[in-house]
């Protein structure tokens, strides 16, 4: 699976596969009650009412909430294209780097993530060690990224002059 960006948002097809797979939750789990969905997301409600209308785009916290409770993974929900087979269909090198970022502590779907992901940035006759190498940056960049959005606001109180 590979997600490329070119901007720091998701695109406008990815925000709107996002925003179905949210007024599909919205109808079929949370009886259209919005503060219900947006408490369990993890936003505010208003902010989900800006995503549904299509004046914000879906950011990293609501993103990671809805996957948490649709149960798919990021790439699922946003509806982007898998390589055929697989990690397994990219060969040797592929299957190592994937094995070797598994030892290294990352799971097993992010490994294969990084993997698809470097796999398509590269020239097809990338050597098994860059591929290794750029797979684990971009594994870093995604756990990094997941980190942001599970991160919780801090929670300042706003005092009121007297």
């Amino acid at each position: 699976m590979c997600i490329v960006k070119k901007s720091r948002g998701l695109s406008d097809a990815q925000n709107s596969a996002a925003r179905e797979m949210l007024r599909k939750l919205l109808r079929e789990q949370y009886n259209n009650h919005q503060g219900e969905l947006a408490a369990a997301i993890g936003i505010e409600g208003a902010f989900l009412s800006e995503i549904l209308s299509g004046k914000r785009g879906v950011g990293p916290k609501a993103l990671a909430g809805l996957e948490k409770l649709s149960g798919g993974a990021i790439h699922q929900i946003l509806g982007l294209r898998t390589i055929p087979g697989g990690v397994a269909a990219l060969g040797t090198a592929a299957k190592e780097a994937v094995k070797q970022l598994t030892i290294e502590g990352y799971s097993q779907q992010l490994a294969d993530a990084a993997v698809c992901s470097a796999h398509k940035l590269m020239p097809a006759d990338t050597d098994a060690a860059l591929l290794l190498l750029a797979s684990r940056a971009i594994a870093g960049a995604y756990q990094y990224a997941a980190s942001l959005s599970a991160a919780k606001p801090s929670s300042r109180k706003r005092t009121r002059r007297q």
